[in-house]
């Protein structure tokens, strides 16, 4: 579901403190999430203990029965269907609440690149020959450019993204 190259997810945090940290502890009835550690997210179907995954819809129904996750963010009307293992985060929109918890779990890359800098632990930029990088110009991890490429001045490319060769990316732009 998140693909890690782009979006790092933060340090697990306990169910409760993502909640708590987006205004929405309320919306939990089970005390175990004081205690479950979420490290990410993924589909009900391949998602497991650390996992926060979401039921949105009927649809859901097989896959949220069957799930391993440790947590799942699902409508009022699914909740008798969650395994009891798994913790239910009952919510009218729970579109709405999945992503501001996606939000707080895999933090904008940009921001945090600019604020924190490339740590000696984050994998480095690949760049080709004949690159031309301008003034002030941010290269998150892991990010690729190809030879030949242009890249214009106060530009932050954001974590994992690859451009090709020969382009041209003009001052003061934000690639995610």
């Amino acid at each position: 579901m998140v693909d890690a190259r782009f979006h790092l997810p933060i340090a697990p945090r306990t169910l409760g403190a993502l909640l708590a940290g987006i205004s929405r502890d309320g919306a939990l009835e089970d005390k175990r999430a004081r205690t479950l550690l979420i490290a990410g997210a993924d589909e009900l179907s391949v998602a497991g203990a650390a996992d926060l995954a979401l039921a949105a819809h009927k649809d859901y129904l097989d896959d949220l029965r069957l799930t391993a996750a440790g947590a799942v963010v699902v409508l009022p009307a699914l909740r008798d269907a969650v395994p009891a293992a798994t913790i239910a985060v009952v919510a009218d929109r729970p579109h709405e609440l999945f992503a501001d918890l996606l939000d707080r779990l895999y933090p904008g890359d940009t921001q945090a690149i600019v604020a924190a800098g490339l740590s000696s632990a984050d994998a480095a930029p690949v760049i080709e020959e004949g690159v031309v990088l301008g003034a002030n110009v941010v290269l998150g991890p892991s990010v690729e450019i190809g030879r030949g490429t242009v890249i214009g001045p106060n530009t932050v490319i954001g974590a994992g993204v690859a451009i090709g060769r020969n382009c041209t990316i003009s001052s003061n732009c934000s690639i995610d």
